[in-house]
């Protein structure tokens, strides 16, 4: 089996060719890698048509940081994420020039939809591939999932915002480990439609002490109960 990728210097080269106003068969861009998982164009097609749907649901034009933006993001995630596996995360899956493939071939559009005039190649994965739209997208619901729930998605739908989930699940390394990433959505985001409980300045500064903690204290080792009572305990010591 093989999936399909596409480097960071040769999507540059083809996207340098768009500007320039050729549009060169992408195929001679692509390299494809063993692997004993599969993913494919029939595959990403589908993909974006089930995207798509959701897209075409909201205003041709968004601000990149409205509510539109936020609520796409998180409609959009499950589908990503369950179309590539829900159990454990395909061999692709860690491989960035896959990401790089996905946002060129198949979500070029759906990515300048989303980012408008604020589009920048990282969004495509090219120079900094935790910054792929398409990735960020999957690794929402990667991160939270609930394999055994009724909604196997339900903390990825929580919380409006999305420089949340970048500073505080993303861009830090705690986020690695489910049951802390579930713990702190869980109480940052009490209920599905709810409010955050913590506003900006209070969650930066939990997150530090969390972060903080972290060189004494292996997040590894805990289960969803005890990561929310370490949260929950250190939050009460914050400030007021």
């Amino acid at each position: 089996m093989t999936y399909p990728t596409i480097s960071a210097k040769l999507a540059e080269k083809y996207l340098d060719s768009l500007k320039a106003g050729h549009e060169p068969a992408l195929d001679q861009f692509i390299v494809y890698r063993e692997s004993i998982d599969s993913f494919g164009e029939q595959d990403a097609v589908q993909l974006h048509q089930s995207v798509e749907q959701v897209r075409s649901r909201y205003p041709e034009i968004i601000a990149p940081k409205s509510r539109h933006a936020s609520q796409f993001e998180m409609e959009a995630t499950p589908l990503i994420h369950a179309a590539l596996g829900q159990g454990r995360p395909a061999e692709y899956c860690a491989d960035p020039e896959f990401w790089t493939w996905l946002a060129i071939a198949h979500f070029l559009d759906v990515t300048k939809w989303r980012y408008g005039e604020d589009l920048k190649s990282a969004n495509l994965g090219i120079g900094a591939p935790a910054e792929n739209f398409i990735y960020r997208l999957w690794l929402r619901g990667e991160v939270v999932l609930q394999p055994d729930s009724d909604d196997p998605y339900e903390l990825a739908k929580r919380g409006p915002s999305i420089d949340f989930w970048r500073s505080h699940i993303f861009r830090i390394t705690y986020s690695n480990w489910r049951p802390f990433a579930r713990a702190l959505v869980r109480f940052q985001y009490p209920t599905l439609d709810g409010e955050a409980r913590l506003e900006r300045n209070a969650i930066r500064a939990l997150a530090k002490r969390l972060t903080q903690i972290k060189s004494n204290q292996i997040f590894a080792c805990l289960n969803d109960a005890e990561a929310s009572s370490l949260i929950e305990n250190e939050a009460q010591s914050l400030p007021s």
